[in-house]
């Protein structure tokens, strides 16, 4: 088959709601940077087009939704809140905001404008600094209870439980209920593109939570009611922040806690795996690393952009728009395609090769946490999260290699890109 036939092969059989698609995106996203292509126009079917009147996830049916490939026409639509919208949700499913407004990543300007104004408040710099010795002790922790044993699954044993004993620690979870914590999590995550079932768990999930803290925060409130002085942790922080005389109602506070935690969680867990699997599928840059902590910053920032564990994110028109020279109408669907975006190469020399020498400046550039208005609020807690356990594992893994490469397992979706397990070996 030549080059050409190939390239027209993979944009015939692109499907991002195919695991098979989600599992290795990147040979049809280079296919259609091939063929100038830019936007790819995508079908529901009906299946996963369908909704349930009494889930207030979802409020209507998505038949129809427009991918966004090229990193200037990404960039664009982020930086455009007023014609691409956010107030429908980010995924497919057209999202009905418990609250009216949404929350964070699903609202929009100008009650975005407030939200984001208090939630900085409680990401602020200061907070973010005062975490760092608490994350390397937890992720010292987790490293004490394998590293003797010369193997294990670093996706489930360190990987997913660094960031969520740290994020669980910030919103006053009862160490007990992390479990329940996680599974919140994958199934929010889940539901994204996802069956009537998975929709269904998903809204399970949400009972539970809103029970969960309509307590804690119930609890928190009565201390501030009594006198009393509250625990410094990011709750505490949420539910006192104040911008232009306003506060947190308990249920925007809640959906603004459902959006930390699902970001805070999945994608920062999703990282970490993601990035000790790619070093060791290039040992040259693994080896560079062990050498050279230096790299680290760079090592982040060249993951995020080559892995981009947040892979794309939805917007809704308000008006018809013209993307890369396709007519899109107005109330559509339209997916922003991070993962594509950064490895477009008019932006990123050599996009498909991992290279942690890459210069730093160029690389802050990628698009792993959006941009616009909508740029992850917890950026700079990630990219510390992600450095301090990469730290770890290079100071307390020596020799680290994949186990077996057929046994990684991933749990890729529309949204996420992620391992579920990741066996690895080291040196004990």
């Amino acid at each position: 088959m030549t080059g050409v036939d190939s390239t027209v092969s993979l944009i015939e059989s692109y499907n991002p709601l195919l695991h098979e698609v989600q599992h290795d995106p990147y040979p049809y996203y280079r296919a259609f940077r091939e063929a100038g292509v830019g936007v790819h126009h995508q079908l529901m079917p009906e299946s996963a087009a369908a909704t349930k009147t009494d889930n207030h996830l979802v409020a209507g049916k998505t038949t129809e939704f427009w991918s966004v490939f090229g990193y200037a026409d990404v960039l664009r639509v982020v930086q455009d809140p007023v014609v691409f919208r956010s107030g429908q949700g980010p995924g497919p499913e057209r999202a009905l905001a418990p609250n009216g407004v949404g929350a964070l990543i699903w609202a929009d300007p100008p009650n975005h404008r407030i939200q984001r104004g208090l939630a900085n408040k409680a990401f602020s710099p200061r907070r973010v600094h005062a975490l760092e010795g608490r994350i390397r002790e937890i992720a010292h922790e987790f490293a004490d209870r394998f590293a003797a044993r010369g193997q294990g699954d670093l996706q489930a044993e360190f990987a997913d439980r660094v960031p969520g004993t740290i994020n669980t620690e910030l919103l006053g979870i009862r160490a007990e209920d992390q479990p329940k914590y996680h599974a919140w999590v994958l199934a929010w995550v889940d539901a994204f593109a996802g069956d009537e079932a998975a929709q269904q768990r998903a809204l399970d999930a949400s009972l539970d939570f809103f029970g969960y803290f309509t307590e804690l925060i119930g609890a928190r409130r009565q201390i501030l009611a009594d006198g009393g002085e509250l625990p410094d942790d990011l709750l505490s922080a949420l539910i006192t922040a104040e911008v232009e005389g306003q506060r947190f109602d308990d249920l925007t506070l809640m959906l603004i806690l459902q959006v930390l935690i699902t970001g805070g969680e999945e994608t920062t867990s999703g990282g970490i795996g993601g990035a000790i699997h790619l070093l060791c599928q290039h040992p040259e840059q693994l080896e560079l690393l062990y050498r050279d902590r230096s790299l680290l910053p760079n090592t982040v920032e060249e993951i995020l952009r080559h892995q981009s564990p947040v892979q794309s994110m939805f917007r809704n028109t308000s008006a018809p728009a013209t993307i890369a020279g396709v007519d899109i109408p107005a109330d559509a669907k339209v997916r922003l395609v991070f993962g594509a975006a950064n490895r477009d190469p008019a932006v990123f020399d050599r996009p498909d090769d991992f290279d942690i020498t890459r210069d730093l400046r160029q690389l802050r550039g990628q698009l792993g946490f959006g941009g616009g208005i909508h740029a992850c609020l917890g950026a700079g807690m990630a990219r510390r999260m992600l450095a301090i356990a990469l730290d770890t594992v290079l100071d307390r893994l020596p020799g680290l290699r994949l186990a077996d490469p057929d046994a990684v397992v991933r749990g890729d979706n529309l949204i996420v890109r992620r391992l579920k397990h990741l066996p690895m070996e080291w040196s004990r």
